[in-house]
């Protein structure tokens, strides 16, 4: 199912949330090559999931919330993250994930952007 990535950088199931001014819309395609194939973000199990419909960035997770065990079967993540500075000074993250490029400006996402350091930092 689709995603909604909402201007304060939460990411919610769009069978869930209806659209807001200034969401982005994440296909299919690269939720399932994020949540399935490469598992970068992760959410509840079911019961919970169909209730709340919130993903989160794997090492960005609050406290308390807890995590379908499918997101703890792989132990290290398959996806290239990197952090883009342009000479203008535009900056913007890019996902290479087995092959395919993706990128997602940072200035438009924050919290996406702080969650994707805390990944490459970690790594």
């Amino acid at each position: 199912m689709a995603l909604r990535i909402r201007k304060d950088g939460r990411i919610l199931c769009a069978a869930i949330h209806s659209e807001e001014p200034g969401d982005t819309y994440i296909n299919d395609g690269l939720h399932y090559i994020l949540s399935v194939e490469n598992k970068v973000i992760c959410t509840e199990p079911h019961e919970k999931h169909k209730t709340h419909g919130q993903w989160w960035w794997i090492g960005n997770v609050p406290e308390g919330i807890e995590i379908d065990n499918f997101y703890f079967k792989t132990a290290k993540q398959r996806v290239e993250l990197s952090h883009i500075t342009e000479p203008g000074g535009d900056e913007f993250f890019q996902f290479r994930v087995n092959g395919d490029i993706f990128s997602i400006p940072s200035n438009k996402f924050p919290l996406i952007k702080s969650a994707i350091e805390k990944i490459i930092s970690e790594d």
